[in-house]
């Protein structure tokens, strides 16, 4: 038996890398505000803050849906594995 796991992409937010993390989206997302470290980027209408520090998730590279979760719930629910 093999053991398989859904692909999930992510990019950490830093506060200043606000349009790759809108460049990193699929398709892309407008980036709506960057500042004091709160970026908000909108994807087929739906705005989302995401605070620095945190990371943006992508289901693969085909999903047009992410989420933003913190450095601590990410530490906890996910292992990076190698490219």
């Amino acid at each position: 038996m093999r053991r398989v796991v859904p692909r999930w992409e992510s990019m950490r937010y830093d506060g200043t890398n606000g349009d790759a993390v809108c460049a990193f989206m699929t398709p892309p997302a407008d980036l709506v505000s960057e500042a004091g470290g709160l970026l908000v980027y909108s994807v087929q209408g739906f705005e989302q803050p995401v605070q620095a520090g945190d990371y943006v998730l992508r289901e693969g590279s085909e999903s047009p849906w992410g989420m933003v979760i913190s450095a601590e719930e990410y530490a906890r629910r996910y292992v990076e594995l190698p490219e």
